[in-house]
C-alpha cells in the first residue's frame, strides 16, 4: 500500500507547479483525491480507514524527507512542504489515533518551519486572519474546528512528551522544550 501512496504523491506533485498547493482550494482538491484513495484502499484491502490514513500520512512524511534529502537536507517549501499540511488534515479527517505517527508529522513540520503557526493562528484568530497575518488560509472550516484540531494535535504531542529545540534568548542558546 505504501507504493500506492508513493505513486499518488509523485504523480500529483509532478503535475503541479511549485506554488500549486499554496491556496487552500488546491490543497483541498489533492486531499479529496487522497481521501478517495484511502477509502478505496480500505475497502479493497479490508482494512480500517484509520489504518490506511496512517499509512498515507507516513508516506507523505517519507515523500517530504526524500525531496528534502535530494536538496541537501533543505526543504524546498512550496508544494513539497505543503504535502505535510495535506497529511495534517488527513490525520484530522480520518482520526488517526497513533500518536507516534502524529508526532512524526509534527516534528517534520517543525523541522522546516520552527513554528506551528499554521495550526495555532486559525484557532486564535479565526480562519481568515492567517491570510492577512501570514499570507495563507487555514485548512480548517472555521475557528471552532481549528481549535478542536489544535487540541487533537496537542493531545498527541503531550501523550508522547514531544520535545522540540527552541531558541531561548535569555540563555542565548537552543534548548529542548
Amino acid at each position: 500500500m505504501d507504493f500506492i501512496f508513493e505513486c499518488f504523491y509523485t504523480d500529483t506533485l509532478d503535475k503541479i507547479s511549485r506554488s500549486g498547493l499554496q491556496d487552500r482550494s488546491s490543497r483541498r482538491d489533492v486531499l479529496d483525491h487522497l481521501n478517495a484513495i484511502i477509502g478505496g484502499c480500505s475497502d479493497g484491502q479490508n482494512m480500517q480507514t484509520e489504518e490506511v490514513a496512517r499509512i498515507a500520512v507516513l508516506s507523505a512524511v517519507r515523500y517530504h524527507r526524500e525531496q528534502k534529502d535530494a536538496n541537501g537536507d533543505v526543504c524546498l517549501m512550496g508544494k513539497y512542504h505543503n504535502i505535510l499540511y495535506i497529511a495534517l488534515r488527513t490525520c484530522w479527517d480520518w482520526g488517526v489515533r497513533d500518536s507516534a505517527v502524529v508526532v512524526v508529522l509534527l516534528e517534520e513540520i517543525y523541522a522546516c518551519e520552527k513554528t506551528f503557526e499554521r495550526i495555532f493562528l486559525g484557532a486564535l484568530f479565526g480562519t481568515h486572519a492567517p491570510h492577512f497575518i501570514a499570507g495563507w488560509r487555514s485548512d480548517f472550516r472555521d475557528q471552532d474546528e481549528n481549535t478542536r484540531a489544535m487540541v487533537y494535535f496537542l493531545h498527541h504531542a503531550t501523550s508522547l512528551d514531544m520535545t522540540l529545540p527552541c531558541w531561548i534568548a535569555r540563555y542565548e542558546q537552543e534548548r529542548m522544550v
